[in-house]
């Protein structure tokens, strides 16, 4: 199976994105605001919190990515072996 995709286009000047991609979003919108607004009370800045919450996001980006590739190959390689220790 390919991998999906939420980004469904551009059309006059707008980005159009699937169903999932809407639900990923509100998802996710529903995660942080609580975090941002907790930050925000503590009077710390909001643009240093966007940029922690961004590197977490590159970092869980990263991690499934290779999980990913790895699930991936194991499915097209099975007899390569692979270690209980890393979870794969």
């Amino acid at each position: 199976m390919g991998i999906k995709h939420l980004y469904q286009g551009y059309e006059d000047g707008v980005e159009i994105y699937s169903d999932e991609a809407n639900e990923f979003d509100e998802k996710v919108r529903d995660a942080l605001a609580p975090l941002f607004k907790e930050i925000k009370e503590q009077g710390f800045s909001l643009r240093e919190a966007a940029h922690l919450a961004h590197n977490q996001v590159s970092e869980l980006e990263a991690y499934y990515g290779i999980l990913r590739s790895t699930e991936l190959y194991k499915d097209k390689h099975p007899r390569v072996k692979f270690s209980k220790e890393n979870n794969v």
